[in-house]
């Protein structure tokens, strides 16, 4: 059984909407852009941030030993002096350093939840605004069980492959590569062309991407895939807190950070209220919503460290389950109160086919209901 692992552009937003032009095709082997497009400089701060936290922290929450081949000429030579490490993170940087810790514990808690998900026998494995992820060339341990499809713009792509091939790095067996512009593009046309199957369960990661969308599309996307995607499929994400709820003792800092990554062009845009998340998500057609807050990170994470790492209290990590699905049509009527229910008496497997079987149906005078 393979799993396959898709990643979506970072720079699009929910409903499409783009920062910078991008051509409007997927990858088939060529990535063509326009010459306007340039690489995320987020990304890359990504990649050199887990680079580092891979070299100096005993024991690393996430080691990465591709992440420094995935950076940049510049940011390889910072990362391999302590001196120029110091100067530029503690010094040029040190206003957003606090906040960096986010990006490795998202990574731990994402690659946990793939794992769980793979064991559960899901094989697909979608990564939306994959950036310089490394997921599939330091798992091959599970190159067997899963595709990883990697889906981002087109520029950012292009560079990661040239840094892959620079370094002497094979193009996984399990890895696709396919760049969208989401403002042209439907996310689930260019994933299908490219081998997934939206009849079968998959886990989707789309870590720092929704606070730089708008709102609708975050919501537009969220709902793209509970209505597209098998049940059991889930999607891992993470989110900014809005302002007045972050510890005001940190909003120098949020602010700091909001200011620093806009002069980059990538501005954030989108925050919740942390309370408000869970809700928000369940509208969205997820039957199970798991939403962590910095103090459960903190304990889950990062207790009994002797460095005394803490997670920002700007973000929050959510974890969202599509549930299963029970038809009911004009000629039957079936009332439940509760999930327990429904469990003791609707087979998994029967709802599983008959969800599969309504999705071929052109018209239906069903009603579905996720659970």
């Amino acid at each position: 059984m393979t799993i396959k692992c898709f990643s979506i552009a970072r720079n699009l937003d929910m409903n499409g909407d783009c920062i910078g032009a991008i051509q409007p095709a997927c990858w088939n082997g060529e990535l063509k852009m326009p010459k306007t497009e340039k690489p995320s400089k987020t990304a890359e701060l990504v990649a050199a941030a887990r680079a580092s936290h891979t070299r100096t922290a005993k024991p690393p929450i996430f080691a990465d030993e591709y992440a420094e081949h995935l950076c940049g000429p510049i940011w390889r030579t910072i990362i391999s002096s302590k001196f120029l490490t110091w100067l530029v993170v503690k010094v040029k940087l040190h206003v957003v350093q606090p906040i960096v810790m986010a990006v490795f514990v998202r990574a731990r808690f994402c690659e946990d939840l793939v794992e769980e998900a793979i064991d559960s026998s899901v094989n697909q494995y979608v990564i939306l605004g994959a950036g310089y992820d490394s997921f599939a060339m330091r798992r091959a341990d599970l190159k067997n069980k899963v595709t990883v499809f990697e889906l981002d713009q087109f520029a950012t792509q292009k560079s990661k492959l040239e840094r892959m091939a620079k370094h002497g790095i094979a193009k996984p067996d399990n890895a696709v590569y396919v760049g969208a512009d989401l403002n042209v593009d439907d996310m689930f046309e260019c994933l299908n062309q490219h081998g997934f199957d939206s009849s079968k369960p998959a886990v989707f990661a789309w870590f720092g991407v929704t606070y730089y969308l708008k709102r609708d599309s975050v919501v537009s996307t969220l709902q793209q895939i509970s209505s597209t995607c098998s049940p059991g499929s889930s999607v891992l994400f993470d989110f900014q807190f809005n302002p007045f709820s972050t510890p005001k003792d940190w909003r120098h800092i949020q602010s700091k950070m909001i200011e620093f990554v806009a002069k980059k062009g990538e501005p954030m845009i989108t925050r919740f209220k942390p309370e408000n998340v869970e809700k928000f998500v369940q509208d969205c057609g997820y039957a199970n919503v798991e939403v962590l807050l910095p103090k459960d990170i903190n304990n889950k994470y990062l207790s009994n460290r002797e460095d005394k790492l803490s997670f920002p209290p700007i973000f929050g990590l959510c974890n969202a389950r599509i549930g299963w699905l029970m038809i009911v049509n004009s000629a039957s009527t079936f009332s439940i109160s509760n999930e327990c229910e429904w469990r003791t008496y609707i087979n998994r497997t029967t709802l599983f086919q008959t969800w599969q079987h309504s999705k071929n149906q052109e018209k239906s005078e069903s009603t579905l209901f996720r659970f």
